[in-house]
């Protein structure tokens, strides 16, 4: 992504992490180890298989990189969408889709990414949800959210 610290170390799509922090890398299971001992800001040294040879590089973690994490994409957590969400997957609506449904850029606007077919991850689509649907209220809350705190209120609420 433009402007990551993997940018900044010069990887490329299709380089080959072969390394990081001296680690060698046999599944995405070693990335995850590396940088759950990773601090919370610093270099770790990468090792990349690229067009031309096998290079080296500092990757530099600044501060709040944790921070910066999506984790509900990692199937971990899939479970927790049947628990938390009853299956939906959120994101807060772009300022631009906001514009074209008149909506301003300080109200909610959580759009249903994807809903859940089965079993507990059933329970928002048993409850009407539907793909594409914008929710703009919730629990009498219709201001807008940061996508952290959204998340954290909606699955408490559930």
């Amino acid at each position: 992504m433009a402007g990551s610290p993997a940018e900044k170390a010069g990887l490329k799509p299709g380089d080959d992490l072969v390394a990081l922090d001296g680690q060698p890398l046999i599944s995405a299971a070693d990335v995850s180890w590396v940088l759950h001992h990773a601090p919370e800001n610093g270099t770790l040294a990468i090792a990349v298989n690229a067009p031309g040879g096998q290079r080296k590089a500092p990757l530099i973690l600044p501060t709040g990189w944790r921070q910066k994490t999506d984790i509900s994409r990692r199937v971990s957590t899939w479970s927790l969408r049947g628990m938390a969400t009853g299956g939906l997957v959120l994101e807060d609506l772009a300022d631009d889709a906001r514009g074209t449904r008149g909506m301003g850029k300080n109200e909610m606007a959580l759009l249903v990414k994807f809903v859940g077919q089965y079993g507990k991850h059933a329970a928002a689509k048993n409850a009407g949800f539907a793909k594409d649907d914008v929710i703009t209220e919730m629990d009498g809350k219709s201001g807008r959210f940061d996508r952290k705190r959204t998340f954290c209120r909606f699955a408490a609420k559930i």
